[in-house]
């Protein structure tokens, strides 16, 4: 009998010591912050080609792709040239120096919306994926088609966001 009050008491003994898991809670803050954001990140020159004369003009394009945050409003401007004469877009020949053929950029196939040099451009808005923008290039007709040479320029596009 005194093996089972021993042993009673013991599992009484035991139940009644337990060991009760505390436990402590806190908070976790989760943040992030979306910078907006516009990179071009390749662009497809306008080249017109061999040509024998300008008497009708001449059209080309070219695009650019670029990427802006989603929700990005954004303005395109694209600059004068580095031959410019005022606003005019012109090429200059690469032997004949004093030689250049105008030239202009327009945003729509129609080629009515010329692209701004400066001030308030294209606008548009990122989607957060690449965009590719075609460029639509005229070179208007003229009388009398320049001397025999390889034409070129460089403008700078401009994405204001």
């Amino acid at each position: 009998m005194t093996r089972k009050i021993l042993a009673a008491a013991s599992l009484l003994a035991l139940s009644t010591f337990q060991a009760h898991a505390a436990t402590a809670t806190g908070t976790l803050g989760v943040s992030l912050t979306v910078a907006a954001t516009c990179t071009i990140s390749s662009v497809a020159n306008v080249t017109f080609g061999t040509l024998t004369t300008l008497v009708a003009g001449a059209t080309a394009n070219g695009a650019f792709t670029m990427t802006c945050s989603n929700g990005v409003a954004y303005q395109t401007t694209i600059g004068t040239s580095v031959n410019a004469s005022g606003v005019q877009r012109r090429m200059v020949g690469a032997v004949n120096t004093t030689s250049f053929i105008n030239y202009n950029l327009f945003s729509d196939a129609a080629r009515t919306i010329a692209y701004p040099t400066v001030g308030v451009g294209i606008a548009g808005s990122g989607t957060g994926a690449a965009q590719t923008t075609t460029i639509f290039g005229a070179i208007p007709a003229v009388a009398v088609t320049p001397k025999n040479d390889i034409y070129s320029d460089t403008v700078t596009i401009t994405v204001t966001y």
